[in-house]
C-alpha cells in the first residue's frame, strides 16, 4: 500500500511538460528582456510549478520543408522532441507568407500536418495545439498579411486539433504589435500567454471537450 502511495507521489509531483513551438514570435525577438517577458516565460508564470514550460522557437522558421529556414530542419526541433513534451503549442506561418517561401495554402497546411504528426508519433502522444499568426500590420521582410489570412482560414476550418485565433486578438490591438507591425511586444506576448493559460487550465480533456478545429478563446 505504502508503495503505491508512495508511486502516485511521485506521478504527481511531475510537472506537465509544454513545449512552445514555433518561429520568432515564440522566441521573443525584439521584447525587452525576451527570457523573462516572451510568451512562454509569461506562461510558464501564469501555470505555476505543475507545469514546465520550455521555448524552443527559432527565428524566422517556417513550417514548410521547401522554405528558406525550415524549422525541422532547426536544432530546437530535435530538441523539443527528445524532451517528451505531454503539450505542444505550435505557431508557425508568418515567415512561410514571404513571397520567397509562398507556394499555396494547401502546402502550408500540408506541412502543418506533418510536423504536428511528428509529435503525435511520440511515445507520450502529446496534446496538440496551433495558434493562427498574428496579423501583419506591415510587409516587413517582405511577410504578406493576404496568406496570413489563407492560412488563417484554413488552420480554422480543419477538424483535426484545436485552434487558438491570433489573429481575431491582435486584429483590432495593433498596441500589442512592435514598431515592426510583426511581432508582439511586451504586452501581447502576455496576452497569447494569458490565454493559452485560460485554455490550459480549463482542464485535462479540453480537447476531447470542444469541437474540433473551432476557436477556442
Amino acid at each position: 500500500m505504502l508503495a503505491i502511495l508512495f508511486a502516485t507521489t511521485i506521478l504527481q509531483a511531475t510537472p506537465v511538460r509544454v513545449a512552445c513551438v514555433g518561429d520568432s514570435i515564440t522566441y521573443g525577438l525584439r521584447i525587452t528582456d525576451r527570457k523573462k517577458n516572451c510568451y512562454p516565460a509569461v506562461l510558464q508564470r501564469l501555470l505555476g510549478d505543475g507545469y514546465e514550460v520550455r521555448n524552443f522557437g527559432a527565428n524566422s522558421a517556417t513550417v514548410q520543408e521547401n522554405g528558406n529556414r525550415p524549422y525541422t530542419h532547426k536544432k530546437v526541433y530535435r530538441e523539443s522532441l527528445d524532451w517528451q513534451p505531454d503539450i505542444v503549442i505550435l505557431l508557425l506561418g508568418t515567415n512561410d507568407s514571404k513571397k520567397q517561401n509562398w507556394v499555396d495554402v494547401d502546402s502550408y497546411m500540408d506541412a502543418m500536418r506533418k510536423l504536428i504528426q511528428s509529435y503525435l508519433d511520440l511515445p507520450g502522444n502529446p496534446k496538440i495545439y496551433v495558434m493562427t499568426p498574428p496579423k501583419a500590420f506591415s510587409g516587413y521582410v517582405g511577410i504578406n498579411d493576404n496568406h496570413i489570412k489563407e492560412e488563417t482560414e484554413a488552420l480554422l476550418a480543419q477538424t483535426d486539433y484545436p485552434v487558438l485565433d491570433l489573429r481575431s486578438v491582435f486584429e483590432d490591438n495593433r498596441q500589442w504589435i512592435a514598431s515592426d507591425g510583426i511581432h508582439p511586444n511586451r504586452e501581447g506576448a502576455r496576452e497569447i500567454a494569458t490565454r493559452i493559460a485560460k485554455t490550459l487550465q480549463h482542464g485535462a480533456d479540453i480537447p476531447q471537450q470542444i469541437e474540433q478545429g473551432t476557436q477556442i478563446l
